[in-house]
């Protein structure tokens, strides 16, 4: 089976890599989100923003300024939390979350973060991606024998011209 040319991203790593309000303290995570999006277009990968990660990714930014954002946004796959993706996701909460209040508490995330993570993980999964870049590591824990979960490269080159196009 050939391997897929599509990966997804996480919010954690798109908002770096879009947005221009990331706090000075993140200048190394915005450099290394971007550079991530420049080395997948340079390896020809198509790149998959779940509609979840759209929406966290735009949520605190001023409606007046998402144009910018959205901008680049459109040059992506959008995947939808469709009726496919809603099976998988039942079908992964059932199977890896069977007593909800014990998972989020081993966690130590919300129940509206869990379910947007599941949420990524199926559409990914149903759109066939060979993985998730995220830096989430409950992402990690429930996506584990489903689909890889993949941290950002430390060492990628600062090159191509992604944002430029």
């Amino acid at each position: 089976m050939a391997k897929s040319k599509i990966v997804c991203l996480d919010n954690n790593i798109t908002a770096f890599a879009l947005r221009d309000d990331a706090h000075p303290d993140d200048a190394d995570k915005v450099i290394r989100a971007r550079a991530l999006l420049r080395y997948l277009d340079e390896q020809e990968k198509i790149i998959l923003l779940p509609t979840p990660v759209i929406t966290e990714c735009l949520w605190p930014v001023e409606v007046h300024a998402r144009e910018p954002v959205l901008n680049v946004i459109n040059k992506f796959m959008i995947g939808v939390f469709d009726l496919a993706a809603s099976v998988k996701c039942a079908e992964m909460m059932h199977a890896i979350t069977p007593d909800e209040k014990e998972f989020k508490e081993k966690m130590g995330i919300t129940k509206a973060q869990m379910k947007f993570d599941y949420m990524i993980a199926a559409i990914a999964i149903v759109n066939e991606a060979e993985c998730i870049y995220s830096e989430d590591e409950g992402l990690k824990t429930f996506c584990a024998g489903y689909i890889d979960v993949r941290s950002m490269p430390p060492d990628l080159p600062e090159q191509g011209s992604l944002f430029d196009k």
